[in-house]
């Protein structure tokens, strides 16, 4: 197996691990905000650990 082509199967690899970790975050994140917001408006302020 040449470098060339392990360099591409393991971008291609961590850019599929990557995608997933970004999107499960992004989730995580805007249910955060969402009860954030919630919270905000009851005259709460809470810390957001995501």
């Amino acid at each position: 197996m040449d470098i060339q082509s392990f360099a591409l199967g393991f971008a291609g690899g961590a850019a599929f691990v990557g995608n997933v970790w970004i999107w499960t975050h992004i989730k995580i994140f805007l249910n955060a905000r969402k009860r954030f917001m919630a919270d905000v408006k009851r005259g709460l302020h809470v810390d957001v650990v995501a």
